[in-house]
């Protein structure tokens, strides 16, 4: 009698790495989104929020909960709208960022229009609602006062696109950098602690509750800054930039 014949072997067929793909997509749009984000804005946002909500605080307030809470409420909702206002300007700036800046999400192709513009509508929409949930109203004033400009500055309609005139664009930068992130959030800091209860005057820095020398030499130090902001920023685009018909100062006077 004939031997059996082998059974046939089965290869094993390895498990799909779904994880590691997951993982590689997480990562990956985390990477676009970090790029959209423009992180030198985002550090140069933490440093001021941090810096001008510490002179709003003494020895004694500085590690009450209230001040803890309005210093992470005001970081939390002022780096969603920092996203949100360099995103409505990448999305305006496409053929100009190809040009300037190409490795920008947009420009690279890496992100579509349509993807940039619903990151900036959710990071303002929950900007604007967590500061009206937990803010005061000096940080809801100053995160739409904020978005306002930054949509003055960057979008493309009649009376609107500010950036093509270097005067409406360094007042655009003065009066966020300069005025609103100063006053505003220091206000709000403030504001916090005298709504627990806390007192918000120091016997040795000031007698007056809103305009303390600390604040009127922070305002008056980045009008400074600011306005060097604003006349050095365009240096590096100018090609871009006078190809598509902006005459920032850099354009008019040479880099």
């Amino acid at each position: 009698m004939p031997a059996p014949a082998p059974a046939p072997v089965v290869a094993a067929t390895a498990a799909p790495a779904l994880p590691t793909s997951i993982l590689a997509s997480a990562a990956r749009a985390l990477g676009i989104l970090y790029r959209f984000s423009r992180p030198h804005t985002m550090l140069g946002t933490t440093v001021s929020i941090m810096s001008v909500s510490a002179l709003a605080l003494t020895r004694a307030t500085a590690s009450h909960p209230a001040a803890l809470a309005a210093v992470a409420t005001a970081l939390a909702t002022a780096l969603l709208m920092n996203v949100a206002i360099v995103g409505v300007n990448q999305v305006y700036d496409v053929p100009i960022d190809a040009l300037n800046k190409p490795g920008l999400p947009l420009p690279a192709g890496d992100l579509s229009v349509r993807g940039a513009i619903t990151i900036c509508v959710v990071a303002a929409a929950a900007s604007l609602a967590f500061g009206a949930l937990w803010g005061t109203p000096a940080l809801l004033a100053t995160l739409g006062g904020s978005l306002a400009l930054g949509l003055a500055y960057s979008v493309d309609a009649p009376g609107l696109r500010w950036k093509r005139h270097p005067a409406l664009a360094a007042a655009c930068i003065l009066a966020v950098r300069a005025v609103g992130v100063q006053a505003g959030f220091f206000a709000h800091v403030r504001s916090a602690l005298a709504a627990s209860g806390v007192s918000v005057v120091s016997s040795t820095t000031s007698t007056s509750p809103t305009t303390p020398p600390a604040l009127a030499f922070a305002v008056t130090a980045m009008l400074a800054f600011s306005l060097a902001i604003a006349v050095l920023k365009d240096t590096p685009d100018v090609a871009g930039d006078a190809r598509a018909g902006l005459r920032t100062l850099s354009v008019r006077a040479g880099a």
